[in-house]
């Protein structure tokens, strides 16, 4: 997967924005302020009728002020009431209601937590996920319109627009308010606030092809391009605290649909399956069974996306002035934060076939091949920097009369880069040569056992017979240590934390014991890629 970024005076028109802030100081945007009155925490009974009024709070439009007097529907004939109590939201997890304050704003409250002032106008916030992904079932409340007095028609157009290319991403305020652009920020006193990053991922086209195309475009241009080739995600910025929503509850406009979120699942005759806010939205028909979903409720916190690899991310961060070309070597968290180098594209999570042989002084086992294999494997995943790519294998096949083993397996670079830093770490990856000595602890003999690839010389002596195959499936990225142990090797050193050109690893055999010692990376092969592993480490 490969990400660039573009500087955000690319994707917007700065005109447009000065005619922004210009018409934005001289409006006048006092809006009425309303007192929000809660009742009494206390519980009722779950069956309990309620026969409160509701207060409905007035209503602005068209200047004209309109306000009702609505009766409190009893919540008690919600076949979900239960299920759907404050009581029952944890404090520390997702939660699909809630019983803050905020939760009127929002209007996500739980079944129970009634207020006496309730809005009628249309909720200014969407439950979104802020992909491309269709199956998405869970997202946060992004702000999605201007307040209903705002007065610049041009940026209330551009926010309810919402269009990626002409308007940008979401941006957050300083206190974790997410709207849809940066105009519906600006039309709710909004100034100060950050871009999220746009990644695009599952690129159809290749690197180099995409490359040669899209820098011939303007940043619009090439955005747009992107789009059309790609999935995309928007990135939430660190520190960032969303609020969590259910996407796509089907609801109506009817006062008890939108008092409260307590979600029914519906499932009709007709096999159509849907999701209700609460029980009081179910739309009549023939219906064959509903099930509560609440305390079979759960959400897994971790992210749900598999990024595949080639994809692109767009940095919408200003530009910083006066940038030495030399900082934009090494791609850092530090450059990102400060705007620098946003200009130039970063590339993340690409693919890289690794193919080398391992050849040894004297034959060794199948089994010992496959663990000294595994060894060399490892020096390939150096934290911060690269990966083994999941669900793919490790093929191990010796060849020679079990002289050689031929190793293959892809590997994933982890870091954001920039385009020639990327291309130096795979660079460094795929010439990486390792060495191994083998020591019995007994007998202190040694074995040596050394990469060769097909440019060296000598490749044409190794033999295209296969001997023995052995694959390792890579499930997930600590499949190969649990290989490693379950293939007793014992792995007393820590992970390799830097890029190397020429790896020495020290291992002592104890039985049938391998124990990888130290590891040694030879300085005058390193030297040049000191700064880069550096400055990998440190994001």
């Amino acid at each position: 997967m490969i990400c660039f970024s573009i500087s955000y005076e690319n994707i917007v028109f700065l005109s447009l924005i000065l005619i922004v802030f210009s018409e934005y100081s001289s409006t006048s945007k006092h809006r009425t302020a309303h007192q929000v009155d809660f009742l009494s925490t206390r519980r009722k009974s779950d069956f309990e009728s309620t026969t409160e009024q509701y207060t409905v709070e007035p209503k602005i439009e068209k200047g004209v002020i309109s306000s009702s007097t609505e009766k409190l529907p009893n919540v008690g004939d919600d076949i979900c009431f239960s299920s759907g109590l404050c009581r029952n939201a944890p404090d520390t997890e997702n939660w699909f209601c809630h019983c803050d304050q905020e939760c009127r704003i929002y209007n996500d409250c739980c079944v129970d937590h009634n207020a006496n002032v309730v809005t009628k106008n249309q909720p200014k916030y969407e439950c979104l996920s802020g992909t491309s992904d269709a199956r998405a079932e869970t997202g946060y409340f992004v702000s999605v319109s201007c307040p209903h007095d705002y007065g610049n028609q041009t940026v209330i157009d551009r926010c309810s627009r919402a269009s990626l290319v002409a308007d940008g991403p979401f941006v957050v305020s300083n206190d974790s308010r997410i709207f849809i652009n940066e105009f519906c920020a600006y039309c709710n006193d909004v100034t100060h606030f950050t871009s999220f990053d746009l990644q695009l991922y599952n690129l159809r086209v290749d690197i180099d092809e995409y490359r040669a195309v899209s820098s011939e475009l303007t940043g619009q241009e090439k955005l747009n391009y992107t789009l059309q080739l790609s999935d995309y995600k928007q990135i939430i910025p660190p520190g960032t605290v969303t609020r969590f929503c259910l996407i796509g509850l089907h609801a109506t406009i009817d006062f008890a649909c939108q008092l409260f979120v307590n979600p029914v699942l519906v499932l009709y005759t007709n096999n159509d399956e849907r999701l209700y806010r609460n029980s009081f939205c179910v739309t009549p028909g023939d219906i064959r069974r509903k099930k509560c979903i609440g305390k079979r409720f759960h959400t897994n916190t971790n992210d749900k996306f598999t990024i595949h690899e080639l994809s692109v991310i767009f940095s919408f961060k200003s530009v910083a002035e006066n940038i030495d070309n030399i900082e934009c070597a090494v791609w850092s968290q530090q450059i990102a934060k400060q705007g620098k180098c946003s200009y130039l594209e970063t590339y993340k999570d690409k693919v890289i076939h690794i193919e080398y042989f391992l050849i040894s002084n004297t034959n060794l086992s199948v089994i010992d091949w496959s663990r000294i294999s595994l060894i060399s494997v490892w020096t390939y995943v150096i934290s911060n920097i690269s990966a083994l790519k999941t669900l793919e294998n490790i093929n191990v096949v010796t060849k020679n009369n079990n002289m050689t083993a031929h190793v293959k397996f892809k590997i994933k670079i982890i870091k954001r880069t920039f385009y020639q830093e990327m291309k130096n770490i795979e660079k460094y990856l795929k010439d990486q040569n390792i060495r191994l000595i083998v020591t019995d602890n007994i007998t202190q003999e040694t074995i040596e056992v050394k990469t060769m690839r097909k440019d060296e010389n000598g490749y044409q002596n190794v033999s295209h017979m296969n001997d023995y195959a052995t694959t390792y499936n890579i499930y997930h990225a600590k499949y190969l240590k649990y290989y490693l142990d379950n293939s007793q090797v014992s792995m007393m050193v820590g992970p390799v934390d830097e890029l190397c050109g020429h790896w020495v690893i020290e291992v002592i055999q104890l039985g049938n014991l391998l124990r990888a010692d130290s590891y040694e990376c030879l300085p005058h092969i390193t030297k040049v890629v000191t700064k880069l592993s550096i400055m990998s480490i440190l994001t």
